[in-house]
């Protein structure tokens, strides 16, 4: 119907959920749209997938004001002109989101939170307590749902450190320590194994202690 001729929109959020299928929707519609995620290659992937000539991306994190502005500036390069911009990531006061983390279409996360890096939130969670890295969480408020298995094969982890994340996981979450136990246990077992930093780091560091 080409409700949207002519119109440029901005996406958030733009690699999954909602967010990819508002993109797509809008492409449908005659829309030029930009999408903007954390995560690079998964941009590249979503724009080869979708493959039309009135789409493009860039990488930016939402919770900072400068990569927003970016957004902005590189929609009026491109297409003229901003008329939609849809925000699908929601984040208060200082947060940290770590690399390759995804934070999927209306995810809200509570201030001086930690989003550990390739860690993944489901449409609509609600963060209150830092994320692990590499951890899958869902719900209002977030649980933990296992581990983002996609995030660490496109990692291309070696396999004793997948073993060592694996282990970790279920030492934290399935076999009910209470947490200091479970961290003093992981960080006794796996701290040689250099892949595992940024997963011992996020439960290390923990401000708001994590999600349980």
């Amino acid at each position: 119907m080409n409700r949207l001729e002519d119109k440029v929109a901005i996406v958030t959020g733009a690699t999954g959920g909602i967010g990819r299928a508002t993109t797509e929707l809008f492409l449908k519609e005659g829309a030029s749209v930009l999408m903007v995620d954390l995560s690079e290659d998964d941009l590249v992937n979503a724009i080869k997938e979708i493959d039309s000539n009135k789409v493009s991306y860039f990488k930016g994190d939402v919770s900072l004001l400068s990569d927003n502005q970016k957004a902005v500036d590189l929609a009026l390069e491109r297409y003229g002109g901003v008329d939609i911009f849809i925000a699908n990531a929601g984040v208060a006061g200082v947060v940290n989101v770590g690399k390759g983390a995804r934070l999927s279409g209306f995810t809200l996360v509570h201030q001086f939170c930690n989003i550990g890096s390739y860690s993944f939130s489901a449409l609509g969670t609600i963060i209150t307590k830092d994320v692990p890295a590499f951890v899958r969480v869902s719900g209002n408020p977030a649980i933990p749902r296992g581990l983002n298995t996609v995030g660490i094969q496109r990692q291309d982890l070696s396999k004793e450190a997948s073993d060592a994340l694996k282990e970790s996981y279920k030492i934290l979450y399935l076999r009910k320590n209470k947490l200091k136990d479970a961290k003093q246990e992981i960080i006794s077992k796996f701290k040689d194994i250099k892949e595992m930093d940024l997963f011992i780091k996020s439960i290390s560091n923990a401000d708001r202690s994590i999600v349980r």
